[in-house]
């Protein structure tokens, strides 16, 4: 039976925020994909991706978001959106140093979606491809008008100030054991600082704006039943990103965390034939 313990470290971020990040190893992989988490979860979430792909002879790693799981910084707070930029581009750096001469790929789901493809319009030349699951780049939760006006002033005023993220957990997943060990996973969080929701929508609408230049190969999927974040976002980047190399599914009664859902498979069996056959061109 397959170990699926991963190995353990602490990378030092360029403000010296402490970044945990967990490597699944593999000799001689086909290549080493970095995960990238959603909003208020973890690195360690993606075990479904990890027991696919790691057998398959993928290397993964996944760290954790300054200010989530079991990195430092404040709960759900981030000073500039291009700090989570910045922590993944050093995970990239060492999986590049771990493995040369292998492709290097980015997963990221959620929040993490839209991290990953900012990173490739900033930093497309250490990537070899992305895959974008339910992408954070229009929410579907209606923001109260007087939240947002609170946020938005408050940013400048009291940028540490940590509000609900507003997030269902039911909405997450048709699979009632997901739900709940989310809920009862006491690295799961639901903050989010006024700084913090400022930076996420200006993020939002960069990556939208900016979609164009996407020019690496690129794979994305959305539920069509997400309540969290609107799957139009995933489809108008879709279709403005100018690279020939590129894929759209969009899952008929799927929820946000697709690879958590009923229905899992799907995604799961898409993403390792996509990585296949990007490897093997």
């Amino acid at each position: 039976m397959t170990d699926f313990t991963p190995q353990e470290q602490t990378l030092n971020a360029a403000d010296k925020t402490p970044i945990f990040l967990r490597h699944w190893p593999v000799s001689d992989p086909k290549a080493v994909l970095i995960v990238c988490h959603g909003l208020g979860e973890y690195g360690g979430r993606y075990g479904n991706v990890v027991e696919r792909l790691v057998p398959a002879g993928y290397a993964i790693f996944a760290h954790d978001h300054r200010g989530h799981g079991r990195s430092g910084g404040r709960r759900g707070h981030v000073d500039r959106f291009d700090q989570f930029l910045d922590d993944a581009y050093m995970v990239v750096m060492l999986a590049q140093e771990t493995y040369p001469d292998k492709k290097v790929y980015m997963l990221g789901h959620s929040m993490g979606g839209l991290i990953a493809l900012a990173y490739a319009l900033r930093h497309g030349d250490t990537l070899d491809g992305v895959v974008s699951s339910s992408a954070a780049l229009e929410l579907a939760v209606k923001v109260l008008v007087v939240k947002e006006a609170l946020g938005t002033v408050m940013a400048s005023i009291w940028p540490t100030l940590a509000l609900s993220n507003g997030l269902d957990p039911k909405d997450l997943s048709h699979d009632e054991s997901v739900v709940k060990a989310y809920i009862d996973d006491p690295l799961v969080h639901d903050r989010v600082t006024a700084r913090f929701y400022q930076e996420f929508t200006g993020a939002m609408s960069r990556t939208i704006n900016g979609a164009g230049a996407l020019q690496l190969p690129l794979l994305m999927w959305h539920g069509k039943a997400d309540a969290i974040v609107a799957w139009e976002g995933t489809k108008k980047v879709y279709d403005r990103a100018a690279g020939s190399d590129k894929k759209l599914e969009l899952f008929d009664g799927l929820f946000h965390e697709v690879l958590n859902e009923i229905g899992k498979e799907q995604a799961l069996d898409l993403l390792h034939q996509w990585l296949d056959q990007h490897v093997e061109q």
